[in-house]
């Protein structure tokens, strides 16, 4: 296809919303391609807007279609086409003004200010709403998180879950009971992964021990 660049003057002529025409027309003989444009309803201009010279017999083969495109640049453009005719050895016929229909309506300037304002401030307050979210989950996670003890830097942080413990001793089962301390009951359990015998503390919320007590339990288990 044929391609024309540089066209950035003809693009900031053209900034206000209005139906234009233009004509493209090709001379075989000359292998002159020529453009021009003019608003809708005046009569063609006897000066072209591009000129090239270009054979289309390398380019066009036998069986070709007639189409439209294209393209946009960093702002926000529409392209509608409302009417054309083509002709092929002979002048293409002339666009019947009144049947074209119109231009679909371009919202107001104020919707685009508005839009200037409201975008921003929205843009803002999810980015804000987003960081108090991920600060409340992290705040959360934190205040849940396994608080380690001072006593576990000695014996290490072996922590299981309440639901391995309640499995390994069969629901802390009276067959499991090895004896009781100042802090509660003491179980035998078997670890369901590594098979490992444990002896299971089981703490009573009654019990009046200390740390230091707790510790010296620990120990001798």
């Amino acid at each position: 296809g044929v391609v024309w660049r540089g066209l950035d003057g003809v693009a900031r002529r053209q900034r206000r919303t209005a139906a234009v025409q233009v004509w493209v027309d090709y001379y075989a003989s000359a292998t002159e391609i020529t453009v021009t444009m003019a608003p809708l309803g005046i009569d063609k201009p006897k000066k072209p807007l591009l000129r090239t010279i270009v054979d289309l017999s390398t380019v066009v083969q036998d069986m070709a279609y007639v189409g439209f495109s294209s393209a946009t640049g960093v702002l926000f453009t529409r392209h509608f086409v409302v009417g054309w005719s083509f002709a092929l050895d002979r002048l293409a016929p002339m666009l019947n003004i009144l049947s074209l229909h119109a231009l679909p309506p371009i919202g107001p300037k104020s919707q685009s200010k508005v839009l200037q304002i409201v975008l921003p401030i929205a843009s803002s307050t999810t980015v804000l709403s987003m960081g108090i979210i991920v600060y409340i989950l992290v705040r959360r996670r934190l205040r849940y998180a396994e608080v380690h003890e001072d006593w576990e830097k000695a014996f290490g942080p072996h922590r299981f879950s309440y639901k391995d413990l309640f499995q390994a001793t069969k629901g802390f089962s009276q067959k499991n009971l090895l004896g009781a301390g100042g802090f509660g009951s003491v179980y035998k359990g078997v670890l369901r992964k590594s098979h490992m015998e444990v002896a299971v503390k089981r703490v009573s919320h009654e019990s009046i021990q200390g740390m230091k007590e707790f510790i010296t339990e620990v120990a001798s288990m």
